[in-house]
């Protein structure tokens, strides 16, 4: 079976942000972005028989050749409010909101030409508490964050449970809550020290796949199955990196 498709995006975006000093230690930055992505997608399947005159019969597109193109523009807003409070010239902290936006788009290898419709748009809320210091004459400088990360329309890899071809699928929600440390040290006049390490917990709050299930008789063989609660995949719940760098002028 062969696949020949292209897909053409143009992406426009504008941002800009503002802070305002309501005291010398008190802050409040407002910004915003508005994206519009257009994607425009065609694609010819066909399939050719294994000997000459067989049949060009094929699983991944069981009605025959497929010639089709579709489009789609996503529009999005985003925002971003960060309110800082510092405690002196070396500690700051902050509160932040932000959320962003992925496009959605089309896959590749469409069964036949009612498929090549697109995959929903991904949108998250980003919620942050941080705190982030200079210390020992600047030679130490610590970053210290906690977030909770809220999807919507999670875009995840996977497989048509009918042809086994790879699609791009949405979960409903996922979310994400971790807390992450930064470290940078300067240990002589060229020596540095960098540790940096997070724990995240996460999972789908409301996710269904259908999986295939020979045992089932009378109807298709594919049963639902509830995803809430799974972890999601290849995420590690923990993460840690260390490292020493010297420099030579």
């Amino acid at each position: 079976t062969m696949f020949e498709n292209g897909i053409a995006t143009n992406s426009y975006a504008i941002f800009g942000q503002a802070t305002y000093d309501f005291t010398e230690q008190l802050s409040l930055t407002v910004g915003g972005r508005f994206n519009s992505d257009k994607k425009s997608f065609d694609v010819n399947a066909f399939a050719t028989p294994n000997v000459a005159g067989g049949s060009d019969y094929s699983l991944f597109i069981p009605g025959g050749a497929v010639g089709a193109s579709n489009s789609e523009t996503w529009n999005r807003f985003t925002p971003r409010v960060v309110l800082a409070y510092r405690f002196n010239d070396d500690l700051n902290s902050y509160l932040s909101y932000s959320e962003g936006f992925k496009s959605g788009g089309f896959d590749g290898s469409p069964k036949n030409a009612a498929a090549v419709v697109p995959f929903k748009p991904e949108k998250v809320k980003n919620y942050e508490l941080g705190l982030k210091g200079r210390f020992l004459d600047n030679r130490l400088t610590t970053n210290l964050a906690a977030f909770f990360i809220d999807f919507t329309d999670l875009q995840l890899q996977g497989f048509d449970p009918v042809t086994g071809s790879p699609i791009t699928s949405n979960a409903a929600a996922a979310e994400i809550k971790g807390v992450e440390l930064e470290i940078a040290a300067l240990l002589g006049e060229n020596f540095t020290f960098k540790l940096g390490a997070s724990v995240l917990d996460h999972e789908f709050t409301d996710y269904f796949i259908r999986v295939f299930d020979p045992t089932i008789e009378g109807g298709p063989p594919f049963r639902t199955v509830d995803k809430a609660g799974d972890r999601i995949g290849l995420i590690p719940r923990y993460n840690a990196h260390v490292g020493l760098r010297y420099i030579w002028p």
